[in-house]
């Protein structure tokens, strides 16, 4: 039997990893890589996909209607897992309700996949980029990608996250 990474299986008393799918930009591919993400760790474990992105990209993507109060939204399973949908509200919401929406969820999953705006400004990213993220960063990879890469690698950094790029 394979051994089991300590991604899908944290210790019981620690909080479940965070994934954080983020862009400099629009267009990467960064709602895509999500999806896929979420879908994979949901076969090997109790994952979940959070949509932080107030455009909703990923949720529409699915098939998922936008949240009007994304911060407490049901999850929708169509996709054989959890999927809690993004809206327009998180433009307005404050790094603090986004922090306890992440703290509860993570109590309640293996894995959670969070998937941000390309704005690399807003309250999702102050809340969710923190030392104990995994920050994988979708870039294209012509000129314009590269320039915006290097821009979050670095927020990134300053955050204290792990990194992982994938190119797209």
């Amino acid at each position: 039997m394979p051994e089991q990474s300590s991604l899908t299986h944290p210790a019981a008393s620690s909080p479940a990893p965070l994934i954080a799918v983020v862009s400099g930009k629009g267009g990467t591919g960064k709602s895509t890589v999500s999806l896929c993400l979420a879908a994979t760790l949901s076969e090997q474990c109790h994952a979940a996909l959070l949509d932080l992105d107030p455009q909703a990209g990923v949720s529409l993507a699915a098939g998922v209607a936008r949240a009007t109060a994304p911060l407490s939204a049901a999850p929708d399973a169509k996709l054989g897992f959890p999927l809690f949908p993004g809206g327009r509200a998180l433009a307005l919401a404050g790094p603090g309700e986004i922090r306890r929406r992440l703290s509860a969820l993570r109590a309640d999953y293996r894995v959670l996949v969070a998937d941000l705006s390309p704005a690399l400004t807003d309250a999702a990213h102050v809340a969710v980029l923190t030392a104990d993220t995994l920050a994988v960063v979708v870039a294209r990879t012509d000129a314009a990608g590269l320039a915006n890469v290097d821009e979050t690698v670095q927020l990134c950094r300053e955050k204290h996250c792990d990194v992982l790029i994938v190119p797209n």
